[in-house]
């Protein structure tokens, strides 16, 4: 026994020297020391659960992120500043939306995903009955350090209840000197789940191409624990780098998140090309060229080009963004989808992966009333999105093509429903901030002895909802457990998709590889708003309708005051294309408009006299 005591104290003592004292640098000059280096940080854990203005992470489960949540400061990162984060379940935050997962990659690695910082990328699990793992994060009021803990997570287990061990740590970064500091409070029991790599610690930079690991694979006792507790880890930014980066990216087209836009076939201005590019990179950039284009889609690649441009952009200094308007704008010339892509033009640059950025645009007709809006292709492609205990849900977000407009019947395609259980649809405004999901406009139900699967089930709202400006989202929600909705897998892809647990929304976690197949019915709006109607029996309708040169309608001036009527002429999207003053009418008088010039289309004509108003249909046809 004494010999056996003996041994494990050896090996005790080994496993700590193993993982003792300092490491690095990186190719970037990063270096780390702990606790056990004379030079090293001192432990001292930050309780969140006593601060004021800690946010709990919600929905963490099993290899999940949630974010992106924003930071109230800049963050020195490589050579990069930061400004917002994703927390993953697996004991990590990034960048930028990605998924570390068993098996768990040595740092760094070429593989996907990069621009991450890891306290312990192993197989961690909030889900299970009476798991106590939680997730806080908090930002100090002085705008200088972000602290997210991971507290009482345990690992994933393949036995019920699916989870063993705990874990209690910490990663504290600090804007004042850049540093990142890893702090593990506890670390109790070992993972099961038999993969070769079960710990990886360390940061990794954008491209994959440099980082530091601090531990791979570490042992404190056989079975009993991976590390020693309490211990911390610090990493260095370096005071000096020799290591330069020419990195210019496009950080988007047309809006920051690149997502997805509809507009009408009818538009009358042209659609501009807009992009913004960044010099990501820690050096000052010579003039380079900018290309930017329109294409037809197929399937998620460029099909015809229909047009394009390209500028010269001036040298940028290192962090600088420049907001672009090519020359050239796009005119639809049908219905269908297309794809706005813009790429940086920069010999040398060293992260490819961020020089272009692609947006969808969904053009169409709105001569045709009402309008479905819609990202898929209308045809499942995937297994079908469901969550664990049947309460979770999904989320679009919907800009209208013209305003105002009302909603009026949303849809969902359900791929699956064995238990046969019904789901909700909820239409929320995007007035919540930096325009998330805000005011709840309405919610209808589908009972399962409505539809049938797989299929489109379409529902209408309780009362048509009308949309000013900006936009809206719809919810589907599960009301049970193994219902599904459709996926849709074959791109472009929207960036507007959402999921939805405990009534939280974050992004979409696959939202650049999928859209979810959530469709919303949008009609125009009687122009007609807070005041009388004029009789229908005063004013006509149009005629002939369609037209191609002359449209008359008969008007009565018994109904007119005494400033007669004035005349307005309106696009589907609610823009005024013509305005006529006020004129006298005889007891019988004709309206004649000239429509020779006007384009195809569908027209609203409203007209005014006094407090009263009607609106009239012209669908003008060459």
């Amino acid at each position: 026994m004494k010999r056996t005591l003996r041994i494990l104290s050896a090996c005790l003592l080994l496993a700590q020297q193993a993982f003792a004292g300092s490491g690095g640098p990186d190719a970037y000059g990063y270096v780390w020391r702990d606790n056990l280096d004379p030079a090293g940080p001192v432990f001292n854990w930050i309780d969140l659960t006593t601060r004021t203005g800690v946010n709990l992470v919600e929905n963490l489960s099993d290899d999940n992120t949630k974010g992106p949540f924003n930071m109230n400061f800049d963050f020195h990162y490589y050579w990069y500043d930061v400004d917002q984060f994703w927390v993953g379940s697996n004991g990590y935050i990034a960048f930028q939306n990605g998924q570390l997962s068993a098996s768990f990659p040595s740092i760094p690695s070429t593989s996907q995903p990069h621009n991450f910082i890891a306290a312990m990328a192993s197989d961690l699990n909030f889900d299970g009955t009476g798991n106590p793992g939680r997730c806080y994060s908090w930002q100090s009021p002085t705008g200088d350090s972000l602290v997210v803990s991971w507290v009482d997570v345990p690992f994933w287990d393949p036995a019920a209840p699916n989870y063993i061990g705990s874990n209690s740590f910490q990663i504290i970064l600090t804007s004042v000197d850049s540093s990142i500091t890893f702090q593990y409070l506890s670390q109790n029991g070992v993972y099961n789940g038999g993969t070769a790599t079960y710990w990886s610690s360390g940061i990794e930079n954008i491209t994959g191409g440099v980082g530091l690991q601090h531990l791979l694979n570490p042992v404190n006792v056989p079975g009993v624990n991976y590390l020693a507790t309490p211990y911390a880890v610090k990493f260095y930014y370096p005071a000096t780098t020799s290591y330069q980066v020419l990195d210019l990216s496009c950080t988007y087209s047309n809006n920051p998140s690149n997502g997805g836009v509809f507009i009408s076939d009818r538009t009358a201005a042209p659609w501009p090309l807009q992009l913004q590019v960044k010099n990501t990179g820690n050096t000052t950039c010579n003039a380079f060229n900018v290309y930017s284009y329109v294409a037809t889609d197929n399937f998620g690649t460029t099909g015809t080009v229909i047009v394009d441009d390209t500028v010269t952009q001036a040298g940028m200094a290192p962090q600088t963004t420049s907001d672009i308007t090519m020359s050239e704008t796009f005119s639809p010339d049908g219905v269908g989808t297309y794809l706005q892509v813009s790429r940086t033009l920069y010999p040398g640059d060293l992260v490819p992966s961020n020089d272009s950025s692609t947006v969808e645009i969904v053009v169409v007709d709105t001569t045709v009333l009402p309008v479905r809006l819609s990202f898929d292709n209308g045809s499942a492609s995937g297994v079908g999105l469901n969550w664990q205990a049947g309460n979770g849900g999904a989320g679009v977000h919907f800009i209208p093509p013209f305003y105002p407009c009302k909603v009026t019947e949303v849809h969902a395609y359900i791929q699956a429903n064995p238990n046969l259980v019904g789901f909700y649809m909820t239409v929320f405004d995007d007035n919540g901030g930096s325009g998330a999901p805000g005011t709840r406009l309405d919610s209808v139900y589908a009972d399962p002895a409505t539809f049938t699967t797989p299929g489109w089930v379409s529902l209408q709202l309780t009362t048509p909802i009308v949309i000013n400006s900006g936009g809206f989202y719809v919810a589907w929600n599960m009301a049970g457990e193994f219902i599904s909705l459709g996926q849709d897998l074959i791109g472009p892809f929207s960036n507007r998709t959402y999921e939805v647990l405990s009534n939280a929304w974050a992004i979409y976690r696959t939202r650049e590889t999928e859209d979810l197949m959530i469709n919303a019915t949008v009609d125009t709006v009687n122009l007609i708003t807070g005041m009388d109607l004029l009789d229908d029996r005063s004013v006509s309708q149009f005629y002939p309708n369609p037209a191609s040169g002359i449209a008359c309608l008969q008007l009565q001036n018994t109904e007119y005051s005494a400033e007669g009527v004035s005349i307005e002429v309106f696009l589907p999207d609610g823009r005024c294309t013509l305005r006529r003053s006020g004129r006298d009418t005889g007891v019988i008088s004709p309206l004649v408009l000239d429509v020779s010039n006007w384009k195809s289309g569908l027209y609203f004509i409203r007209l005014t006299s006094g407090n009263q108003q009607v609106t009239r249909r012209l669908q003008v046809l060459h």
